[in-house]
């Protein structure tokens, strides 16, 4: 690719011009305009991608006995165990309860923290991709996860905040959870029991 630059030059010419009158001083402003190109050295990505796409260098090097793991990452080379899988859906729906860790914090809020029931560290399980809640507040628990008056939302972090209001201190929260896949909903897993807790 040529690049173009201009190159302007001025030149500046005083002239005095005699006459028997008077001395008049005529200054005269010439420009002139220069015009150069400018070739790059090379285009150094362009002629690598147009001879690995002759000679398939990436290909050979990814196919050597010989390459490693740093080979790949080097010349980014996305195969082997470094390609990227397809994740397989299951087919089987989740199974798994949600162990949950409810505390009240003040102001009429609540902490929960989700865990698997193997799990040492909150977390979404790998089935899942979030978890949903369902809750009310008061003083009656609710007689299931189906009644009415729960509210029902999804959380996709394994650890957050449910702010019920200040107005709700001295009730308490009833609330359910489950694992979910928003993208196979199918596969949700089943409600836990009901936990209950005094919101301050």
């Amino acid at each position: 690719r040529t690049v173009g630059v201009t190159v302007y030059t001025v030149r500046v010419t005083v002239r005095t011009v005699q006459s028997s009158v008077r001395t008049v001083r005529v200054t005269v402003y010439t420009v002139r305009v220069t015009v150069r190109t400018v070739q790059p050295s090379v285009r150094i990505i362009d002629q690598c991608i147009d001879f690995d796409h002759t000679s398939h260098i990436l290909d050979r090097i990814a196919a050597s006995p010989n390459v490693t793991i740093v080979d790949m990452e080097t010349f980014n080379i996305k195969k082997g165990v470094l390609q990227k899988s397809a994740r397989s859906v299951s087919n089987t729906p989740i199974s798994e309860l949600v162990a949950a860790i409810v505390q009240a914090i003040g102001g009429g809020s609540v902490t929960i923290k989700c865990y698997s029931t193997t799990g040492q560290r909150a977390a979404i399980i790998d089935d899942a991709d979030s978890v949903q809640i369902a809750y009310c507040v008061g003083t009656t628990p609710p007689a299931s996860v189906k009644a009415e008056g729960l509210t029902y939302d999804l959380s996709t972090k394994a650890i957050f905040t449910l702010a019920l209001g200040a107005e709700n201190s001295a009730k308490y929260l009833y609330i359910y959870f489950r694992w979910y896949n928003t993208k196979h909903p199918e596969l949700n897993g089943p409600w836990s029991t009901l936990e209950t807790v005094l919101i301050v």
